[in-house]
């Protein structure tokens, strides 16, 4: 069914519902977009604090050449679940020492380092930070990390989502259909009153008036006389002759809009006017 052929209750609904749901969307996605941002600033910072450490503990290492104290700095970092890689590079840079978490292949350490900073990459965020030590840098820090926190807690935020949603429509279908009460009762009830008095000739029908704000005119009484069988007017002002109503000198009919004609009137019934 189209949406034109719906009746005025359903439209209402349908409206209400429509514009809950879009203003609703549009702010969880710009929530979801602000979150989105600020757990990749929020990822980076704590790499980038997390490497800082790392470099200060291997400074020793770096400066006397033990791999094997290196390395076992690097492995502290296996308490991290999202850490993928990590490696240690001395000043010539050339790789000094690694740490690979089970399953990962030995190429995910780059040869050399790279330019100082992070960077995203399709499923991982990598960072390069130097080793400095009273201000000279003996050393680069190289971390890998995976994407799983932040993927894990967006998938959370879109449950999140969807289940607000979801109770946000039904909460707005149970609001819309008693407010459009508001708006299409009166319409419809306006409409009846039209019927009657169109099926049944009864002009003394009334819309029932519920709010100020309405129209009077939408609530006056139907006044719309029959047209009477005979009156016309003689040339003397206020004098009335029998004449037939299909005569040229009388003007066409037209009904009064909303009243009867003033009660002083001396051409009864006036529902035509005569030509001058």
């Amino acid at each position: 069914m189209r949406f034109r052929d719906l009746s005025i209750r359903q439209k209402l609904m349908a409206l209400m519902m429509l514009t809950s749901s879009a203003a609703l969307l549009l702010a969880c996605v710009a929530f979801m977009t602000y979150e989105s941002v600020t757990m990749r600033q929020q990822m980076a910072r704590e790499l980038s604090a997390l490497a800082g450490i790392i470099g200060d503990n291997s400074t020793a290492a770096l400066s006397f050449n033990d791999r094997k104290a290196a390395e076992e700095t690097l492995a502290t970092l296996g308490a991290k679940e999202q850490i993928v890689a990590a490696a240690l590079y001395g000043a010539d840079g050339a790789l000094f020492a690694r740490f690979l978490r089970g399953g990962v292949s030995p190429e995910t350490v780059p040869a050399a380092p790279e330019d100082e900073g992070y960077r995203f990459q399709s499923d991982r965020l990598v960072l390069f930070r130097p080793v400095l030590m009273d201000r000279d840098r003996i050393g680069t820090v190289y971390v890998q990390s995976d994407l799983s926190l932040m993927v894990a807690r967006l998938k959370r935020y879109i449950a999140i989502v969807i289940v607000v949603m979801a109770a946000s429509t039904i909460l707005a279908l149970l609001l819309a259909s008693r407010l459009q009460e508001v708006i299409s009762g009166p319409i419809q009830e306006l409409v009846e009153t039209t019927r009657v008095v169109a099926t049944g000739k009864n002009y003394a029908v009334r819309a029932v008036r519920r709010s100020r704000a309405r129209s009077r005119s939408a609530t006056a009484p139907w006044s719309r006389p029959e047209r009477p069988s005979s009156c016309a007017c003689g040339s003397a002002r206020g004098s009335c002759s029998s004449r037939s109503p299909s005569s040229s000198s009388c003007a066409p009919w037209r009904p009064w809009p909303t009243r009867p004609p003033p009660s002083n009137s001396r051409c009864r019934p006036a529902w035509t006017r005569c030509a001058p």
